[in-house]
């Protein structure tokens, strides 16, 4: 409502601006890379002992949202 209200010529760089620089932008890329590498923070049926792979998720994450060239990924 607050973009649709703004008549700026500056507000759909502001709204881009504004959805990149969040944390979430990150998360949901790294979906993609997380699917593909088959990630899972459980077994999904089997017995749910403890999983140590979230640090690697946060990783994941935080190289997205700091826009990490592929080369150092």
């Amino acid at each position: 409502d607050a973009f649709l209200a703004d008549k700026e010529p500056q507000a759909y760089q502001r709204v881009v601006d504004r959805l990149l620089a969040s944390p979430r932008f990150g998360e949901r890329l790294a979906t993609w890379w997380l699917d593909g590498a088959r990630y899972g923070d459980s077994h999904g049926y089997d017995n749910d002992l403890e999983n140590s792979q979230w640090p690697w998720r946060d990783w994941v994450i935080r190289s997205f949202n700091s826009n990490k060239p592929f080369d150092e990924f």
